[in-house]
């Protein structure tokens, strides 16, 4: 009888196994002063996609179950991992080292520790927002160390970038939102305060960008964009499960990374002109994906500076009805583009 009970649970356990992509191997990385956590999981492939998250100082561990990702990993195997100061980051760093060059020289340890677990991969990179600026800096001085470059709406020149927001916002958001007859009066004076802040911040600031992205997020609720909430609602359901991911400080670190990097200096980063992360270097496949939704990176900003990337292969895609997060608003859509992008860059 004990034997049969032990047969039966045996094979209960085998039926509940965790999904093959879902299998993850998790360590740290360490570079600097800086213990950064690493996952590792999918499909036992030679091609890997390695997500460089944005923020800057939110979480690539924090993505992990994002429906896109989910089905990527049935093909490919994926790398997600949390920078110095931000998510689940930990160790002794000093703030003077939050900057793109000692993220890209991070993100250089993170690469040696996939080779050297999987000498024959083959590394894709996916950079999203300030995640695009260090894939992209990075790419320009390690081609020979990844086979692609991938990136979702890339913050790859702060100068632009922050010159663009304001008139971005007022132009796409906010004067056709005051122009609605279908809006409160409490609503309307909300948005024309708001418009008179950007009108007030031209450039906008890094140290701005803190109010900035809060009101994105109104603004995408008003469009429809609440796929960032309705995915942070479920993966707190799933937390109370998952102990792999309870270290992650969910507030994240967004306005502490944001206030650092405008101190040190990368208010002024451009990779059309930086001397030595230069996006003209890049000549590995490079794919573009923007939204043209997108209020916190604006599309033209991201292709402008795409276009002086001097990859023979090279393709951009602008998605409509998408904001800043399209691998959440529209995952068939990333999957099938990465896939065909992989496929057609081997």
């Amino acid at each position: 009888m004990r034997l049969l009970l032990l047969f039966i649970s045996i094979f209960i356990t085998s039926c509940t196994v965790t999904p093959e992509e879902n299998k993850r191997e998790v360590y740290y990385v360490q570079s600097a002063g800086a213990s950064l956590p690493v996952i590792i999981a999918g499909a036992d492939v030679d091609d890997v996609i390695l997500f460089v998250h944005g923020g800057p100082g939110s979480s690539g561990l924090f993505y992990f179950y994002a429906p896109a990702w989910e089905s990527i990993r049935k093909k490919y195997r994926m790398v997600f991992y949390d920078q110095r100061g931000s998510g689940g980051g930990r160790g002794h760093i000093e703030k003077s080292s939050i900057t793109v060059d000692q993220n890209v020289k991070d993100l250089d340890a993170v690469v040696a520790s996939v080779k050297a677990k999987y000498p024959n991969s083959n590394i894709y990179l996916f950079g999203h927002s300030y995640g695009g600026i260090i894939s992209a800096a990075y790419t320009s001085v390690h081609q020979s160390k990844i086979k692609g470059l991938m990136m979702l709406s890339p913050a790859l020149n702060v100068v632009d970038l922050t010159t663009r927001i304001s008139d971005n916002m007022i132009t796409e958001f906010i004067d056709p939102y005051l122009a609605r007859t279908d809006i409160s009066s409490e609503s309307r004076k909300e948005w024309e305060g708001i418009k008179q802040f950007y009108l007030d911040n031209v450039p906008l600031k890094l140290d701005s960008f803190i109010q900035h992205n809060s009101y994105v997020s109104k603004a995408d609720i008003i469009q429809g964009f609440n796929q960032y909430d309705e995915y942070s609602t479920q993966l707190a359901t799933q937390l109370a499960s998952e102990p792999l991911l309870e270290p992650i400080i969910w507030g994240t670190q967004v306005d502490k990374i944001l206030v650092l990097l405008d101190q040190n200096g990368e208010s002024s980063r451009d990779l059309e002109t930086d001397p030595i992360f230069t996006l003209n270097k890049i000549t590995v496949p490079t794919m573009l994906i923007t939204g043209d939704s997108d209020l916190v990176v604006p599309p033209q900003s991201s292709i402008n500076a795409f276009n002086t990337i001097s990859s023979i292969s090279k393709r951009a895609h602008v998605y409509t009805e998408s904001a800043h997060n399209a691998f959440l608003e529209h995952p068939v859509l990333i999957e099938s583009d990465i896939t065909s992008f992989i496929t057609d860059n081997p």
